[in-house]
């Protein structure tokens, strides 16, 4: 994910340094360029080929860039990668959380969110965002206000299962039917529409250390 400093690290180890092409793909399928690397330790910022702070990126793919590789041994040998700003995204369908036009968890619900918790555990200090959608039924601003109070909801539940003393902060967006993932043009796809997303992103102090670096 493209966020404040560099995203990736990468290490190659060898008796020679190559460039090559380095890109990152949502799917493994549709690949996005995100650089070039010189050989050696490099980093990348995605900022600086223009990808979006939204999209979460799940496969990394490295070419070698053949026609500046002057060495005997050409082809790159990365010893390692490192995703700098890994994050934790998790979509819950609406739908299963609430009732319609509610936003008062269900019981089963909350037992979603008790399992879901166990992923988001892992990461011992993170900033935790909440993000609500809607599909496009009703008013424009009580689907925002709806999607507000759902986000309230998850975020109170996670608080009690985590317990106040976790070294977690939350932050929630409500996007209401603002950015439904495909047209609200049938029940199917209102069905899609009506998410929560959950991210879990590095802690704010990481990004205040960036700034003083």
């Amino acid at each position: 994910m493209n966020l404040p400093g560099d995203d990736l690290y990468l290490f190659e180890v060898g008796p020679s340094q190559e460039p090559a092409k380095v890109e990152i793909s949502q799917n493994g399928t549709d690949w996005v360029y995100a650089g070039k690397i010189a050989g050696g330790k490099s980093a990348i910022d995605l900022s600086k080929v223009g990808i979006d702070d939204e999209t979460v990126f799940y496969f990394l793919r490295i070419t070698d860039l053949k026609d500046l590789c002057r060495s005997k041994s050409a082809g790159a040998d990365l010893d390692a990668i490192g995703a700098i700003n890994s994050v934790i995204k998790l979509t819950i369908n609406a739908d299963v959380l609430f009732d319609v036009a509610k936003y008062d968890l269900k019981e089963t619900a909350k037992q979603s969110l008790d399992s879901l918790s166990k992923t988001i555990q892992k990461v011992d200090k993170a900033t935790i965002l909440i993000e609500g959608h809607t599909d496009s039924d009703g008013e424009e601003n009580s689907n925002r206000v709806l999607s507000e109070n759902r986000c309230i909801s998850v975020k109170n539940r996670l608080i009690e299962i985590f317990g106040e003393d976790a070294l977690y902060e939350f932050e929630i967006k409500p996007y209401g039917e603002s950015k439904p993932r495909v047209p609200n043009d049938s029940e199917e796809n209102k069905q899609q529409n009506r998410r929560v997303e959950i991210t879990v992103l590095p802690p704010r102090d990481y990004y205040e250390s960036l700034s003083t670096e």
